[in-house]
């Protein structure tokens, strides 16, 4: 392959993804979708009466952009799978989950809770600027953990 060609290549993928993580790091809650995909409507659909503020919920459609194609193959670098649909829910910069996991907590009616809680674990685990200044000795909590269904111990989801 020619090395001008390579570099084009890498360039473009480390944009994709400066994009992707600059997009997680603005949002709390981020779905990522394609405006043709239909389960991508359905997942707006499904999120919409949440109400959630446009301060920490944004849908991003990326066939609007011309990196499509990298930022899906980041998608899998971030996912840990060889997904590359849409959409993809990411919460505090988790991944959440794909339109299976998404429509499955929301067949148990708990899509809501579980979005919610991670927002608050997520709160409670970051100090705001006032509470770093207002503890005079440093004290590290250990990073919040929920139990699952079987009783085994997992991050966030």
């Amino acid at each position: 392959m020619c090395l001008c060609l390579h570099v084009y290549i890498c360039e473009k993928m480390a944009g994709a993804e400066r994009f992707v993580e600059a997009k997680m790091n603005q949002r709390k809650v981020l779905l990522f979708c394609k405006s043709y995909v239909p389960a991508c409507q359905r997942i707006i659909e499904l999120l919409e009466p949440l109400n959630l503020d446009s301060q920490i919920y944004e849908i991003v459609f990326i066939d609007k952009r011309q990196d499509v194609v990298q930022i899906e193959n980041y998608f899998q670098v971030l996912c840990l799978s060889d997904s590359r649909e849409v959409p993809q829910l990411f919460i505090c910069g988790k991944y959440f989950g794909g339109p299976e996991k998404i429509f499955y907590w929301n067949k148990l009616g708990k899509l809501a809770e579980k979005i919610f809680e991670a927002i608050q674990i997520f709160d409670e685990a970051v100090p705001t600027p006032a509470q770093e200044l207002s503890t005079s000795e440093s004290v590290t909590k250990p990073a919040p953990k929920t139990v699952l269904e079987e009783g085994t111990t997992d991050g966030l989801f």
